[in-house]
């Protein structure tokens, strides 16, 4: 049976939503692609992405998208599950500088993510935008 989800694990789940956010808003592919497991899967709606090769054109595609910069805030994180693997469940608000340097609502949905621990790091084994 897997020992009990801890307070340390929940911390480096939250640490991992937050450099996701970081990669994502910085144009780091790398940075990006350390986030997951080589066969992970990501559904954002509009498109779903599976495996190291479709995540790495993906964070290409992102790092050199227009309109930056944008800032990911990931708020409101609740994480059930055990010390190997885990699910969250998160609200996530995107928000852009206008023209006058002003903070601008770019958009919203709810994160919904699977874990699990690799050689002692948490990554994420499937993400999922719900809007």
């Amino acid at each position: 049976m897997p020992k009990p989800l801890t307070a340390d694990d929940r911390f480096e789940v939250t640490n991992l939503l937050a450099s996701y956010a970081y990669a994502m808003d910085g144009s780091d592919p790398q940075a990006f692609l350390d986030c997951f497991i080589p066969d992970a899967e990501m559904d954002i709606g509009y498109r779903t992405v599976k495996g190291e090769a479709e995540m790495r054109e993906f964070a290409d595609y992102f790092a050199a998208k227009p309109g930056r910069p944008w800032y990911h805030h990931i708020t409101t994180i609740s994480i059930e599950g055990d010390a190997e693997r885990c699910r969250s469940r998160s609200y996530m608000i995107m928000t852009v500088l206008d023209e006058a340097g002003g903070t601008k609502l770019n958009g919203s949905c709810n994160y919904l993510d699977e874990f699990v621990k690799v050689d002692g790091r948490w990554l994420f084994a499937k993400h999922t935008v719900v809007v």
